[in-house]
């Protein structure tokens, strides 16, 4: 039985969906502990409009997890989106990570990771990071989990100076199953450790409903804080996303 949370990525990762306020997305909805050699998720999403407004919004995730052995499995995930309105790009982001996970006990997963991220409407020419952490179930059946880590990340702006720092990671996240259905819960609290007023935080909630063995139609949830976002940019960011998510696993 897969294990979503074990393997949750205890970042915030700044990617496009919308061009006023800071986003924040987790990997966690297209990853997983893998109980087979190979396992291949994509998530697909989109909006188009014609007549009076011409719009074309389009972006979608993907990620291979390769099992190492029964303890340790690598994942390399990717993803982005464009906005065309009347026929003009408006927006464009796009990100890249890689990940390592060693089941150190069968409660406890350390995750190390690296990421590479831009996003030309909220002023991000690039948003690197390097990090790690320790996740811990709660319950034997790992449906309830907390998380505590770090990362150092680097980010580059167009019109506001470089910034770079080690920042904290803070979590907790549950996940009820049933026959055809499934709801994730997420919070992260992200603080800089130099100065605990700039912080990032997110609560996010999935849910998906199970059309074929290897067909999902799920709906996302986020609400998001910057306390200290960068370029004149909104503090708060509210998203609503719909998505088809095909999945394939090989023992």
């Amino acid at each position: 039985m897969r294990k979503l949370l074990h393997v949750i990525v205890m970042v915030f990762l700044l990617l496009p969906k919308g061009p006023k306020a800071q986003t924040i997305i987790n990997t966690a909805t297209i990853s997983h502990d893998l109980d087979s050699t190979i396992s291949f998720v994509v998530d697909l999403a989109g909006n188009f409009s014609r007549g009076n407004l011409s719009v074309d919004d389009l972006g979608g995730s993907l990620g291979l997890g390769v099992s190492l052995n029964e303890d340790q499995s690598i994942w390399i995930l990717a993803g982005g989106n464009v906005l065309n309105t009347q026929g003009e790009q408006v927006q464009e982001g796009a990100f890249s990570h890689l990940r390592h996970n060693w089941e150190i006990t069968p409660s406890m997963t350390l995750q190390t990771f690296a990421q590479v991220q831009m996003n030309t409407a909220l002023d991000f020419n690039r948003r690197s990071l390097i990090g790690s952490t320790i996740g811990y179930d709660l319950d034997k059946e790992g449906q309830s989990f907390i998380g505590l880590g770090s990362f150092w990340e680097d980010e580059i702006y167009g019109l506001s100076p470089k910034a770079s720092g080690l920042r904290g990671n803070a979590m907790i996240a549950s996940e009820w199953s049933g026959d055809k259905v499934e709801w994730l819960v997420l919070v992260y609290y992200q603080p800089y450790l130099s100065d605990f007023k700039d912080y990032r935080a997110i609560l996010n909630s999935d849910f998906r409903v199970n059309l074929t063995s290897d067909i999902q139609l799920g709906t996302s949830i986020s609400s998001r804080f910057d306390s200290k976002p960068h370029s004149g940019l909104f503090p708060w960011d509210f998203s609503l996303l719909t998505t088809l998510r095909y999945s394939f696993h090989r023992s």
